[in-house]
């Protein structure tokens, strides 16, 4: 003797249908999220970014330590610091670490940025893909 199911509508279930449904099921919840998924780009807001007033002076004054160390070790220490390399590789910080709605908003920032110091203020639209 061995047990039988059915569903409720008095149909044998057997593993074979229950695979099927399962299988059919996944296949319908793909379809649904890709149905739902966005292929246009939304925007999310601006961010204003950056170099932090200061960081400059500090790479500077950190590399003129380690030529006068190296001087003092005896070796060649005469690369002069250069600036665009360093400002190219550098990254940008946020100045606000939430974005903003408005792009006027993020402009006055960027502007406010700069006259407090910061380098290279850019501001840069953030979309979600």
């Amino acid at each position: 003797m061995s047990l039988s199911f059915v569903n409720l509508h008095g149909d044998a279930v057997t593993p074979a249908k229950i695979e099927a449904m399962r299988g059919a099921g996944v296949l319908a919840e793909r379809l649904r999220r890709a149905a739902n998924k966005s292929t246009e780009r939304t925007h999310k807001g601006w961010r204003v970014v950056g170099i932090p007033p200061g960081l400059l002076e500090k790479a500077q004054a950190e590399h003129a330590s380690v030529i006068e160390t190296a001087r003092k070790a005896g070796l060649p220490g005469d690369k002069p610091f250069d600036q665009p390399e360093w400002l190219r590789k550098q990254r940008r910080q946020a100045v606000r670490s939430k974005p903003y709605t408005l792009r006027e908003a993020a402009a006055q920032c960027a502007e406010l940025a700069t006259k407090g110091g910061w380098l290279e203020v850019q501001v840069n639209e953030l979309t979600s893909k």
